[in-house]
């Protein structure tokens, strides 16, 4: 019963009761009270509050597919810091690397410019980045059972 009532609600107050169909998607609230007084009943009233959250999810466009292709990484310099277990605070500029792995998920990896320089440092983020998306993509195509030439 809990999955056949998914996204509605009972509503019992001191002078309303009802069913209330509520869900969102995209970011824009639906919401629909269907009051026992109104439908002729508790039943009634859930049943019209059942055909209407089954109707709207009808007029909406299926889910996204949830495994797209592998996109771009992004490289920026910024500057970081830490704190030693002194209470010292330090701070350090790095090139950092970015990209999304999975739906919830990214990877990141950075590397001190103070350590390595300007242009090694870059480098090396930069190698890391083809890395990570050269393997998300042969995952991909090897999930989707494609093989690269």
């Amino acid at each position: 019963m809990k999955r056949k009532l998914r996204n509605i609600i009972r509503m019992d107050y001191k002078r309303s009761h009802g069913w209330w169909v509520r869900f969102e998607y995209r970011a824009h609230p639906v919401s629909k009270m269907f009051s026992d007084s109104r439908y002729g009943g508790r039943r009634a009233a859930r049943a019209a509050a059942l055909q209407y959250r089954d109707a709207v999810l009808l007029t909406l466009p299926a889910r996204e597919r949830q495994h797209q292709a592998p996109g771009k990484g992004r490289i920026w310099r910024e500057t970081r810091s830490y704190v030693l277990a002194s209470g010292e605070r330090r701070t350090y500029e790095a090139w950092t690397g970015w990209c999304r792995v999975a739906p919830n998920h990214s990877a990141s990896s950075n590397a001190s410019i103070d350590k390595w320089g300007v242009r090694r440092a870059k480098a090396m983020v930069q190698e890391w980045l083809e890395g990570k998306l050269a393997e998300q993509k042969r995952n991909y195509y090897q999930m989707l059972k494609i093989t690269l030439p």
